[in-house]
């Protein structure tokens, strides 16, 4: 299959590579919005290069992973040629999706992500769902369920109607566009559970139905899965949950203060230097408000970025579990920092406070 699509393959690689043509040829014009320092310096290199760089060749080895992984099952050896297509093209997609909106930041431009997101999603989806009544039986591509796996008849039945759901909830997403940010982001996401579910639900029932008239028999060409591949797949389920769960719970904020300077760094974040005479205000504010991320990086633990509430826009270094926070008023902008806990914080003020003794 991989030779069958040799020109496909070697196209999506270039495109999956494009941003990354870009980033060198315009290096010193990026500056990469997601770690804006506080002064708006925009020359970071380490950040810069993730982005430019990093995305790519990430998205490039998922893109190897899934070919790899759509080629070698046995379900896919006369799959349609158009559905291994979709494969191949998923990841430059999003390899240029990703570049773009960091591209388009760095120009300085306000840029509302949430708002593109259903739009992004709601294409994805009515593609895929164009694709699905095309695709045959496997155990990589599809609606892989116990009664789709065992009949060929339920395959068959339960892709033609999540092809009509996905299309339908793919246009509906894109309306959401039009709805609130986080009204148009929920809605967009409580869509793709629906289409899930409902799929899943008439898949059951047209087995039900089957086994009532007698007609459902283990009649599929899939072959169950050797050890090997059990094996694998297993162990690549561990690896994404193991990094989900570094991404999601890891990280720490961390301040040094001396006696010309404030600097605060996160291993999700490049690092903010700040003059302490460049600080005009200091505030301790034990409920604070933390508003919406306009870009950056937030997890379980941290909140890093731009962010803006309804007061002001600002930089930030904070726990998420921690209310208590420090503001600082500077002549290049606000920065929030807080500690993993409110006592902490509160040193962390009083340090601040006596350095600067505002």
């Amino acid at each position: 299959m991989i030779k069958k699509n040799r020109i496909k393959i070697i196209a999506a690689s270039v495109v999956n590579f494009l941003p990354t043509l870009l980033g060198l040829i315009f290096w010193s014009k990026i500056s990469v919005p997601t770690y804006w320092g506080i002064e708006g310096e925009g020359d970071n290199f380490g950040t810069k290069l993730f982005f430019v760089l990093c995305i790519p060749l990430i998205l490039y080895a998922l893109f190897w992973l899934c070919i790899l992984m759509t080629s070698k099952d046995s379900g896919n050896k006369n799959q349609n040629n158009k559905v291994f297509g979709l494969i191949i093209w998923i990841m430059p997609f999003m390899s240029l999706f990703v570049s773009a909106i960091t591209y388009f930041g760095s120009t300085g431009r306000s840029f509302e992500l949430i708002m593109f997101l259903p739009i992004v999603l709601g294409l994805l989806f009515a593609v895929m769902g164009n694709y699905m009544p095309k695709c045959r039986p496997n155990r990589t591509i599809g609606v892989r369920i116990k009664w789709t796996l065992e009949n060929e008849e339920n395959w068959n039945a339960t892709h033609r109607f999540s092809g009509k759901v996905m299309v339908a909830g793919g246009l509906l997403m894109i309306l959401c566009c039009f709805l609130p940010e986080f009204w148009g982001a929920g809605i967009a996401v409580a869509i793709v559970l629906a289409c899930v579910l409902a799929t899943t639900v008439y898949s059951y029932a047209y087995y039900r139905k089957q086994k009532k008239l007698g007609t459902y028999t283990v009649n599929s060409p899939v072959k169950p899965l050797n050890k090997p591949a059990k094996i694998v797949s297993a162990v690549l389920a561990a690896v994404i949950l193991a990094g989900v769960a570094v991404l999601m719970f890891t990280g720490e904020v961390e301040v040094v203060i001396t006696e010309q300077d404030l600097t605060v760094d996160s291993v999700y974040c490049s690092e903010t230097v700040c003059a302490l005479d460049d600080i005009q205000t200091i505030q301790y504010v034990q409920d604070f408000e933390g508003g919406v991320r306009d870009y950056g990086f937030s997890s379980a633990k941290l909140a890093l970025g731009d962010y803006t509430n309804d007061k002001y826009s600002y930089l930030s270094y904070r726990y998420v579990g921690t209310d208590a926070c420090v503001v600082l008023y500077t002549d290049h902008g606000i920065i929030a920092i807080n500690q993993s806990t409110e006592e902490a914080t509160k040193a962390l003020y009083d340090e601040l406070m006596e350095k600067t003794s505002k």
